[in-house]
């Protein structure tokens, strides 16, 4: 037992021990002569080192703070495409973002050198935020709104009429510019789903567009948007006695509206 275990400490002590070749090498002191003397030959310890010089090779170097084209260099390797313009947004469908922000956005990652898969995550982040702000705040909106009606204390009737008041007093307008800009209208400024969650607007427009009506009467019904013909005058009794054909076709069309007159035409 002795014997076996004599000559295998020894037998490992070699194979521990530097190979020669570095005995030829007396220069060599250190944590150089540590480093090389895992390698069993001369050639090895060569072989070794051309390989880290390809792995150093691959490596990408931190440039300098005042280093522009160091690391304009940089950025290529780290995947930044040739210009602003060639990033691509990806959006859901029916989702844009507006030309100039995306511009200007554009501009800002490249400068910071980002690629495309940094520019992707950017945009999603930045859309899932809006989304989520935007939900929130009409979400408050609502809440608000719906409080604001019961503040009025107005009946169920009451608050149907103002808010039919209010859509045909805007529908009177629809057509006419707004701050003097011939494609925005004010009916696309006040959509009918708008006009319903807003009291402020309701109980404002509602009781001006009340005080203009002669009789005071609501007419149920809605327009005959096909015609486009409104009468000049918004109360149907000022059209109860005319025999002409503006009063005939004005009763007409406050009759499709709901309004009953007395006479037959």
């Amino acid at each position: 037992m002795d014997e076996v275990t004599t000559e295998t400490t020894e037998a490992t002590e070699t194979t521990e021990q530097p190979t020669g070749w570095l005995e030829a090498h007396a220069d060599l002191e250190g944590f150089h002569r540590e480093t090389l003397a895992k390698f069993k030959s001369e050639g090895e310890a060569l072989k070794g080192y051309v390989e880290l010089e390809k792995s150093m090779g691959s490596r990408v170097k931190i440039p300098e703070a005042d280093d522009t084209e160091g690391w304009n260099s940089f950025y290529s390797k780290t995947g930044r495409p040739d210009a602003p313009e060639a990033y691509v947004t990806n959006l859901p469908e029916g989702q844009e973002l507006d030309a100039g922000y995306e511009s200007a956005m554009k501009q800002a990652a490249f400068a910071s050198g980002w690629n495309q898969r940094q520019w992707e995550a950017a945009v999603a982040a930045n859309t899932r935020y809006v989304a989520e702000s935007n939900k929130k705040m009409q979400e408050a909106n609502t809440t608000l709104n719906t409080a604001r009606f019961e503040a009025l204390g107005w009946d169920d009737k009451t608050k149907a009429e103002n808010i039919e008041l209010t859509r045909r007093a805007i529908a009177e307008f629809e057509d006419k510019a707004v701050s003097g800009e011939d494609d925005v209208r004010l009916a696309d400024l006040l959509t009918p789903e708008q006009i319903k969650g807003d009291p402020k607007l309701v109980s404002l427009i509602s009781s001006l567009y009340r005080k203009s009506m002669d009789d005071q009467g609501l007419v149920r019904g809605t327009a005959p948007a096909a015609t486009g013909y409104v009468p000049q005058y918004k109360s149907p009794s000022m059209y109860d006695g005319g025999d002409d054909p503006e009063s005939k076709k004005a009763r007409d069309y406050f009759r499709s509206q709901g309004h009953v007159y007395a006479r037959q035409d």
